[in-house]
């Protein structure tokens, strides 16, 4: 990358295909169009600090592509967030240099179509938008959202499991741990007919294709076999307040291997790094030692006990409330 567009204010290499930066000048966008970018888009209000009022006029001259999604920073509209992940999405293997005032907004919403679009390591783009910015509460919500709209399928992996979306024929796997009574003993559901686990996967396809999706169910496979082994589950709960919950399963032959708490972990790390959740929580019956004990592995604090509250099979049960905070996941370094 040319050492003239360091010069920038708040420039960022992000890939051979993609950089950002504050507002450049005149002569700056001609080093932009020496430098091989196909394509400039400009997020900044036409009234922002040293907008230049010809930019299109001069992206023209260059043979610059010139585009512009102008968001307000004090009030960012979602719609035209994902205006811009389209526009970005679109571009494929063009060369695209991106910038707004201070490369305070853009980084905001190149952060989501990084780690939404392109699947990028979470930490990696984390690390480069705090080297610019901590965002807003209210940016924080836009990213979010447009991260979220923009998903397609989920895929994660972990050092001993794969986590896919459910998929047509997945019941009959399924069915091995979703009719043990003893998997079941302490869950809100089952056991299941195999009709019941046709009938959940079947709807979490539906939920799937759904635009506005908030239940992210993940199906376990052990890496070494393939073998459908159990599945955990995100659910937004509240987009205002960032908020989710989070929930798991496994055969019973593979417990005791820390495999549910290294697949949960890498769903809080989905939740909080792509959904940008701010907290996520999990509940359990009050003597289900085994998933409080996961809790815990995943820093999980203890947030007090609803006494008899459900109604579960023939009594009612106490629940335990567990939850994590960004702050804490960040901090761990999970």
């Amino acid at each position: 990358m040319s050492a003239e567009l360091e010069q920038i204010r708040n420039f960022r290499f992000v890939s051979e295909r993609l950089a950002t930066a504050g507002q450049p000048t005149e002569t700056q966008i001609g080093m932009i169009a020496s430098a091989g970018f196909d394509t400039l888009i400009n997020l900044a209000l036409p009234t922002s600090d040293h907008a230049l009022p010809n930019e299109a006029r001069l992206c023209a001259r260059y043979g610059l592509e010139y585009l512009t999604f102008p968001l307000d920073f004090e009030n960012p509209e979602l719609a035209t967030a994902l205006e811009f992940i389209r526009a970005m999405r679109s571009r494929g293997k063009q060369r695209v240099f991106v910038h707004c005032a201070m490369n305070y907004r853009v980084s905001a919403l190149i952060y989501a179509y990084r780690v939404a679009v392109m699947r990028e390591d979470v930490h990696r783009a984390r690390e480069q938008l705090l080297s610019l910015w901590q965002p807003t509460e209210q940016w924080q919500r836009v990213m979010a959202d447009a991260a979220r709209l923009s998903l397609g399928l989920v895929g994660l992996q972990s050092e001993r499991l794969v986590l896919r979306e459910i998929e047509h024929g997945d019941a009959e796997a399924m069915q091995a741990y979703a009719s043990d009574p003893e998997v079941v003993k302490y869950m809100v559901w089952g056991p299941n007919t195999l009709e019941q686990t046709r009938a959940f996967c079947a709807g979490q396809l539906d939920i799937q294709r759904v635009r506005d999706r908030r239940d992210f169910e993940l199906a376990l496979l052990d890496k070494t076999n393939g073998d459908l082994i159990g599945g955990v589950g995100l659910r937004v709960q509240n987009t205002v307040q960032r908020e989710g919950d989070i929930g798991y399963v496994l055969r019973r032959e593979y417990w005791g291997r820390g495999l549910i708490a290294e697949a949960a972990r890498a769903v809080l790390e989905f939740g909080f790094g792509v959904l940008g959740l701010h907290r996520i929580y999990a509940t359990a019956d009050a003597r289900n030692a085994q998933s409080m004990r996961v809790m815990q592995k995943l820093g999980m604090k203890h947030e007090g006990t609803l006494r008899k509250n459900l109604f579960l099979r023939d009594a009612y049960r106490d629940t335990v409330l567990f939850s994590i905070l960004e702050e804490d996941f960040w901090a761990a370094g999970q």
